[in-house]
């Protein structure tokens, strides 16, 4: 049960990450338009 929990607890975790990534990519290519649409 132990071995199950374990890579149960890793599932959200990578999944967190990923959120993450996509998140600040997400900011990034905000910024890169609001940077193209002021000039």
């Amino acid at each position: 049960m132990g071995s199950q929990y374990q890579r149960f607890k890793k599932i959200p975790a990578r999944f967190a990450t990923l959120l993450l990534n996509f998140f600040s990519n997400a900011i990034n290519i905000v910024s890169l338009v609001q940077a193209l649409i002021v000039c």
